[in-house]
């Protein structure tokens, strides 16, 4: 089980884990008829149950909801749409970024959805919109999505066995682009909100 990639592990877990701690929490607040009334009003992201105070504070934190609007050409299909939410932001980074950088990021979080378009053979559009609690909590989810890309694709200390040195890390912009197999890759912040767009080379 636990030579199984990080974010099949963190998802097999979770319930285990921090959903105990979840429940225990709510326990401790108000005893089994606070658990009875979780069971009738159960958490609405993965980010209540990693942060019970969150799903018990006088106004929940909810997450913020998020839509994607795109211009489908005839012959696309979408295979795929849904929400990567906190855990599953923490188990992206925590194998290439280590789990100390993971959580703080993750924790910043306020809501996302991503969808992925078939647009050919071997080819697809990937658009991940994410927005987050402050701008600073945005900033620092773009600079950790940009390490993990060149940690998890490209050497940060060898640039140049990554497109001939092409994708070095440089100093974080409001727009970085790098270029993997026959995909090209665009991430971009504005204020709030992080959108990473993957579509194919040509």
């Amino acid at each position: 089980l636990f030579s199984a990639p990080a974010y099949l592990l963190e998802a097999l877990t979770f319930p285990y884990q921090d959903g105990q701690m979840f429940v225990a929490t709510i326990h401790a607040a108000g005893g089994n008829a606070a658990v009875n009334r979780a069971f009738q009003n159960p958490p609405l992201s993965t980010e209540q149950v990693m942060h019970p105070e969150k799903y018990l504070a006088a106004v929940p934190d909810v997450p913020r909801p998020v839509s994607i609007v795109i211009d489908a050409k005839p012959g696309w299909r979408k295979i795929h749409e849904n929400v990567v939410g906190e855990l599953g932001i923490r188990a992206l980074f925590s194998q290439a970024l280590g789990l100390e950088r993971a959580e703080p990021v993750a924790a910043g979080w306020g809501g996302d959805r991503y969808v992925v378009y078939e647009t050919g053979k071997d080819q697809w559009i990937v658009i991940w919109k994410s927005v987050w609690d402050r701008p600073s909590d945005a900033r620092e989810f773009f600079d950790a999505l940009e390490d993990f890309h060149h940690a998890r694709y490209f050497s940060l200390n060898h640039p140049e066995k990554g497109d001939s040195g092409k994708n070095k890390k440089q100093p974080s912009a409001d727009s970085v682009f790098f270029s993997i197999a026959n995909q090209k890759q665009n991430l971009t912040i504005d204020r709030d909100t992080v959108i990473y767009l993957d579509v194919p080379d040509a």
